[in-house]
């Protein structure tokens, strides 16, 4: 009756068909395991967990691990895995010798940091625990010696990154273009430090600034206008005033000599030819041999002697 106060007994019975199991608690059989056909598939087990934490924090307690029948999962008809899915082990809760503590394995590095481009960080992480207990420890580095993590740098190549835009440098003010009464400076900046590219976001903010200037009030112009007003006129009138009178006295010389030139051309005694045909008729005898008749073609100009009436022509 040992054999069946066994925690887990395998054996062969019913002549070797039936793969008998002897639990504490009884007798359990199921069918021998039989050759996979098809596309069966066999049970097999994961790895194990880490063990738990010791159950009892003072005294002896236990500490559990596990392990599941999923690699492979049976399928097709084939068989279960073979063994146990935990185990136990005794633990103490008292204080862990420094001996006693070891690193765990190291976990899987978890996803790059960044989703394109470069500069991204995968970490993976392992854990001090104390083996008696399974506590961990309060000082991993001290107690097992080493880190507790690492980083690797990692890059993603699969796409490239959006480049978001960013502001140039400020241009410099332009010049207040008033020297009173209120003026604006300006000054501009633009998105190409760098261009938004693949994608990217624009710049966000101005482009271009503004500022007053100048704004002092300017002084009044009232007098200081008549002043200047004033002034201008007086230089004008003494420019001009002389060329004026010089044009005057020019204009009269001019006239004066124009008439008496006239004047001098019309009483001319030496002017007595008739020029081309009149229709006035025979020229009298007094105009005929007289020095003082003039005839131009248009009319007769006699000198003031002259001017009776000439006595009947007869032919």
């Amino acid at each position: 009756m040992q054999l069946l106060t066994m925690s887990l007994v395998k054996a062969f019975c019913c002549f070797g068909v039936l793969l008998c199991l002897l639990p504490k608690n009884g007798l359990a059989c199921m069918p021998a395991s039989q050759p996979c056909t098809g596309n069966c598939v066999h049970g097999g087990w994961s790895d194990w967990t880490e063990y738990t934490t010791c159950s009892v924090v003072s005294g002896t307690g236990k500490r559990l691990r596990t392990r599941t029948c999923t690699n492979p999962v049976p399928a097709g008809g084939g068989n279960d895995c073979d063994g146990a899915n935990y185990e136990v082990l005794e633990c103490s809760g008292d204080t862990c010798n420094a001996g006693d503590y070891e690193w765990s394995t190291w976990s899987d590095y978890t996803a790059c940091s960044v989703t394109c481009g470069s500069n991204g960080v995968m970490t993976r992480t392992r854990t001090c625990t104390c083996s008696t207990t399974g506590n961990p420890a309060d000082n991993a580095t001290e107690s097992c010696g080493g880190d507790s993590e690492e980083r690797t740098d990692c890059t993603v190549t699969t796409a490239p990154c959006p480049q978001h835009g960013g502001w140039s440098s400020w241009s410099n003010w332009t010049s207040c273009p008033v020297t009173c009464g209120g003026g604006q400076l300006w000054r501009e900046r633009e998105c190409n430090d760098p261009a938004p590219a693949n994608g990217g976001d624009d710049c966000t903010g101005n482009s271009h600034e503004t500022a007053n200037c100048a704004i002092a009030d300017c002084p009044s112009m009232t007098t200081d206008m008549d002043s200047a007003l004033t002034s201008r006129e007086i230089i004008i009138l003494s420019t001009l005033l002389p060329i004026v009178l010089i044009l005057m006295v020019t204009l009269a010389v001019f006239i004066t000599l124009w008439r008496g030139a006239k004047n001098a051309a019309a009483v001319s005694p030496s002017i007595g030819v008739r020029q081309g045909p009149s229709s006035a008729g025979p020229i009298p005898p007094q105009a005929a041999g007289g020095s003082d008749y003039v005839d131009l073609g248009l009319e007769h100009h006699f000198r003031e002697k002259y001017m009776k009436k000439p006595p009947a022509y007869s032919p």
